[in-house]
């Protein structure tokens, strides 16, 4: 008997999500340096749109887990013996879903900095640096979350996604 993944319409939208709102990311940081002020009306449109998808696929994913409240396993693990500690960070290198949770948690904030440098680099000037210097920086963090989507298909029992040919 072959174990097969039935992954339903929440974690197809999730894997859409994700990829539209890295690709907003990653074509408002581009617009951004290359673009200057012709293109700074695109940029900051692809800075606001950027966190929402993925916030959107990351909750479906969180309603369809069946126990919202053990989202945060993903992030947090309590105390072994369950005592009075505080909790600690969890992450697994070997787990496919512990990095993507990761990576999708720390694009949204990063996301949601390069809006606000976007909008305080209108009035203050010098901010317009940092404004990029946090774009170049979530570049490859948008890239991870574009990534991630094709790792996860790749770490399921089916087929046809492990497939070396199905990018061609």
């Amino acid at each position: 008997m072959e174990h097969h993944l039935n992954w339903g319409l929440p974690v197809a939208i999730d894997l859409f999500a994700a990829a539209v709102g890295a690709g907003a990311f990653m074509m408002a940081v581009v617009a951004d340096l290359a673009g200057g002020k012709r293109h700074r009306t695109s940029s900051f449109v692809g800075a606001l749109v950027a966190p929402w998808p993925v916030i959107a696929g990351v909750l479906l994913l969180v309603i369809d887990l069946g126990q919202p409240q053990r989202f945060w396993e993903m992030l947090l693990k309590v105390s072994p013996d369950g005592g009075l500690e505080a909790p600690y960070l969890m992450f697994n290198l070997t787990s496919t879903m512990s990095i993507g949770t990761w990576v999708l948690t720390i694009f949204v904030w990063v996301s949601f900095a390069y809006i606000v440098c976007h909008i305080l680099s209108y009035p203050f000037r010098p901010m317009g640096v940092l404004r990029k210097l946090v774009g170049i920086a979530g570049l490859p963090i948008a890239l991870m979350v574009t990534i991630y989507t094709g790792v996860l298909l790749s770490a399921s029992a089916n087929d046809l996604w492990s497939n070396w040919v199905l990018p061609i």
